[in-house]
């Protein structure tokens, strides 16, 4: 028996209270799981990316690599330009935001595809895990987050992590080791200033001013050396340059969407995808310890998405 539309005791008697909380909540929770999803497809297409970037290098010179992978990155920008609404997308909030934040992204994939070239494939991608950790660090100063002892317990474990994964030596071994570290810093940076300017610079318009900023940087580069490439050579720097136009924009959609935190945890999904590159491309078997320190890494970043999740539910 129905009255007035409702059921009956004593179902009526919870609902009344829980349909407020719920209607709240969900557009909340939407917006969270399409972040989560972003970033997720973001992870998988920066992976192809740096594996077309390695193998790249292997043959061709830096610069080269650099200025084609950009290039090709701008016919995915340009046509998702047009069908977004043409270049009134393009206007910026504040220009000197948009500068900055495009010569951080540059600099982090230039020192980043260095890195990749220096060290085994998935040696590489352990080191930029300490970047989530670095976002979560730069949250306070920058976005005036409050951190709290949980988060920074779990980022100096991360830190913990990243220390028992670098291992002793000289030469290129270590410089790649710095390069790394580098890239992370940039790359937190930069996309703790995309959380900060979420409300007034377009995502397109970051992407694509950051791949015309690293295009030209790569074209300079270009008197240093150039190889005419091969069909397998334009496979390569042309996979790498959409792969790269995808997970940035959706990295970037990402961090608009959920707490920067949040996706520095859940972009640990890179150690997977990294130990099976490296395996199926190059043959590479990370050390024990490497596998330790990744995990109490991954484990500090677990914990921050548990934090995250139970803040929100907290204070719904």
């Amino acid at each position: 028996m129905r009255i007035g539309g409702r059921l009956p005791s004593p179902f009526n008697m919870s609902t009344p209270r829980l349909s407020a909380p719920i209607a709240q909540a969900r557009p909340v929770d939407v917006q969270l799981s399409r972040g989560i999803i972003s970033m997720l497809v973001a992870m998988g297409a920066f992976m192809l990316m740096n594996a077309f970037v390695k193998l790249a290098i292997e043959a061709y010179p830096f610069g080269q690599v650099l200025f084609l992978r950009s290039a090709f990155a701008l016919i995915p920008a340009f046509c998702v330009l047009r069908w977004q609404g043409g270049l009134s997308t393009l206007r910026c909030g504040r220009t000197s935001t948009m500068c900055y934040l495009s010569a951080l992204v540059v600099g982090s994939m230039v020192t980043s595809f260095w890195a990749y070239h220096l060290l085994p494939f998935a040696d590489a991608t352990f080191y930029s895990f300490v970047g989530p950790l670095m976002i979560t660090a730069l949250s306070a100063p920058m976005l005036g987050e409050r951190v709290g002892v949980n988060r920074w317990s779990a980022v100096l474990l991360g830190f913990a992590g990243i220390v028992l994964i670098t291992p002793p030596g000289q030469g290129a071994l270590s410089l790649g080791v710095a390069i790394a570290l580098l890239s992370a810093f940039l790359y937190a940076v930069g996309m703790v200033m995309i959380r900060r300017s979420s409300g007034s610079e377009h995502p397109l318009a970051i992407v694509f001013y950051f791949t015309l900023l690293a295009t030209v940087v790569g074209a300079l580069w270009l008197p240093l050396g150039w190889r005419q490439p091969d069909w397998y050579g334009w496979a390569l720097m042309g996979g790498a340059g959409i792969s790269g136009a995808i997970g940035q924009y959706q990295q970037t959609q990402a961090f608009r969407m959920a707490p920067p935190s949040l996706c520095g945890a859940v972009s640990y999904v890179r150690i997977v995808m990294a130990v099976a590159l490296g395996y199926l491309i190059w043959g590479e078997v990370p050390l024990p310890i490497t596998f330790l320190g990744s995990t109490i890494v991954i484990g500090s970043g677990l914990y921050l998405t548990y934090y995250e999740w139970r803040l929100r539910r907290s204070s719904q």
